[in-house]
């Protein structure tokens, strides 16, 4: 491994075009299984074991706009130094979801 390349990169400008894109590319998939794909997976899990309506519960439409007030907080706290986009995470939506189904029993 090249020793001059152990620094961190501070600014992705350095990168250059084509690794910029390439590294967007895998932040929107990463960011579409977290805020997406997972909602609609547990909501169809929910309308087939529970018979529960598919606009009930966690949806795509609460799960976007909690990960975005959760992003805004985050931004006001670290005075808008860290560019960052905040996801929910899987074992956190997991286990509201076990919650919420040991409520019912």
């Amino acid at each position: 491994m090249n020793e001059k390349n152990q620094e961190a990169v501070r600014d992705a400008r350095q990168l250059g075009i084509p690794k910029m894109l390439i590294l967007g590319i895998q932040h929107m998939f990463a960011m579409f299984g977290a805020t997406i794909l997972v909602p609609i997976l547990v909501a169809g899990y929910f309308q087939n074991a529970c018979g529960e309506p598919i606009t009930r519960g966690l949806t795509v439409s609460v799960t976007l706009f909690c990960a975005g007030i959760g992003t805004l907080i985050f931004h006001v706290c670290s005075k808008f130094k860290v560019p960052a986009f905040l996801a929910l995470t899987t074992i956190q939506i997991l286990i509201n979801s076990l919650q919420n189904q040991n409520s019912r029993i």
